[in-house]
């Protein structure tokens, strides 16, 4: 049987292959593999613990270990937060997820993948009109940004959620019990909220933290970037635009 250190290991290997301009040494993208396929914080940790490992097969698996490695990444790279950073680190966890997931470094890849493959109440499926004339359903081949409705029509139809206990409801709640400002934490949820109400672009879902579910940890990272209130501020009246 092979052991856990060595799965790990070849798959940080099949990463570098697929993503050779990827500025991280093999280390690095190890410690990434394990923060993204494991809960454990290091190799260290890992090496000790021996596992165990799993490639997401669940959207919301998919979310929990892109969240796990955007931080990673920003810790590899010793980044100081500024606005963008969660969202183009989130979408390159993304890509790097995609390699093992699709056997290719496109993360929209594995997105549709993902997709298509969950069932949740109040699915709705969209329909269209052939070369033919022929009601037929509305897929990926007519119009690739499905993607984004798909993402939409499944953040919401498997929730099960009610009004005031949506995930924005209770991010600023603990927005506030962590030391926001009324205002700082309203505008939080106003930007939680509008992502996938409006069908922003994915790394402004990520940017806004609606997809981590380490809520905790996002907020820490907003205290960090000196500049969110602005970048928020300025993605809502903008409506997610730049």
């Amino acid at each position: 049987m092979t052991d856990s250190k060595s799965v790990l290991k070849a798959h940080a290997k099949e990463i570098k292959e697929a993503l050779p301009n990827l500025a991280l040494s093999h280390g690095q993208i190890i410690e990434l593999v394990v923060s993204t396929l494991t809960k454990e914080e290091s190799w260290n940790h890992f090496s000790v613990t021996n596992g165990p490992i799993t490639i997401p097969k669940s959207l919301t698996s998919f979310f929990a270990s892109i969240g796990r490695g955007q931080r990673r990444l920003a810790q590899l790279q010793n980044h100081i937060a500024k606005p963008g950073d969660r969202g183009e680190l989130s979408m390159a966890i993304m890509d790097m997820l995609s390699v093992l997931i699709t056997g290719n470094s496109d993360g929209m890849a594995a997105l549709s993948q993902l997709l298509d493959s969950c069932n949740y109440p109040g699915r709705i499926q969209s329909m269209t009109i052939d070369e033919n004339g022929n009601i037929v359903p509305l897929t990926k081949k007519h119009k690739p940004v499905m993607e984004m409705f798909d993402l939409g029509s499944w953040f919401f139809g498997s929730g099960n959620f009610t009004y005031g206990q949506y995930p924005w409801d209770k991010t600023k709640a603990l927005a506030l019990e962590k030391g926001f400002s009324p205002n700082q934490a309203d505008l939080i949820r106003m930007l939680q909220r509008e992502a996938p109400n409006h069908c922003w672009p994915l790394d402004l879902w990520f940017e806004v933290g609606i997809l981590d579910e380490d809520q905790d940890s996002f907020l820490n990272e907003l205290k960090a970037d000196i500049e969110w209130e602005d970048h928020f501020r300025a993605l809502y009246d903008n409506d997610g635009y730049y």
